[in-house]
């Protein structure tokens, strides 16, 4: 059963690393939590900084999972690149990333592109970074996907993409332009799906990302404790990223 507290909510958007799994196995209970707002006939949607997989791909392991979700319900950064970089020329690291922008006819070059584009990237190595530098010093925009450093891959606590980017702003003293959460890129998109401020829940694991966000669209928003943010993270939270709920995580929703 739905949580007296958050019975009024009509859509339930969640961010995914750290809030509904740990990419090798779901938070505890976190499916219970999608059945039960399935059979209510909630809208559940999904916002992640995550662009390892496409909005296919991310669909495929939420079924895996045992949670009904289509491409349509997930939200990545990869949408906000195609928005962004539709007729300019990109250098792209990332694996879904890659996919997406091709698929939707984005020109994927390694020479002379107009922007960078840092994603996350299980096969990176010297000569991508190396790439990335030389174009990056050599006049294309750079952006990345997330400032998150952490990627949780079961128990292990794996570089994230932000830290793949830092290796690069680091060499080339030029800070990435954020596409990821909570930046204004995907606050817009975010924005376009429709949903109504006063009747959705986001719930998620990062004060700074997740709960800024949520705000910054008019949401309610819920911090679980199964990720990345603290409860001392919590308790110093001020304004734009502190949230309306705390819960230990995302099976709270249910009782």
């Amino acid at each position: 059963m739905l949580n007296k507290k958050f019975s009024d909510f009509e859509n339930f958007v969640f961010d995914l690393d750290g809030t509904v799994w740990y990419w090798t196995r779901l938070v505890d209970r976190a499916a219970s939590v999608f059945s039960e707002l399935r059979r209510l006939g909630k809208r559940a949607h999904f916002i992640t900084n995550n662009t390892l997989l496409t909005r296919e791909g991310f669909a495929k392991k939420l079924q895996a999972f045992g949670i009904s979700a289509r491409p349509e319900s997930i939200t990545t950064p990869s949408d906000v690149a195609v928005s962004l970089f539709k007729r300019k020329r990109v250098f792209c690291i990332g694996e879904g990333m890659i996919t997406e922008l091709r698929s939707r006819r984005i020109a994927l070059t390694d020479s002379r592109p107009d922007a960078v584009v840092m994603g996350d990237d299980r096969n990176i190595n010297y000569e991508k970074l190396a790439k990335a530098c030389i174009l990056v010093e050599g006049g294309a925009k750079f952006y990345k996907t997330a400032e998150g450093r952490v990627f949780f891959y079961g128990n292990k606590r794996l570089p994230g993409g932000g830290a793949l980017a830092a290796v690069i702003e680091s060499s080339t003293l030029k800070k990435a332009e954020l596409i990821g959460k909570p930046s204004e890129h995907m606050t817009h998109i975010v924005r376009e799906l429709g949903l109504e401020p006063d009747k959705t829940l986001y719930t998620g694991d990062e004060l700074n990302t997740d709960i800024v966000l949520g705000k910054r669209l008019g949401f309610a928003t819920a911090l679980t404790l199964s990720g990345r943010s603290t409860r001392m993270d919590y308790e110093a939270a001020r304004g734009e990223n502190e949230p309306d709920f705390v819960l230990k995580s995302v099976a709270d929703l249910v009782k």
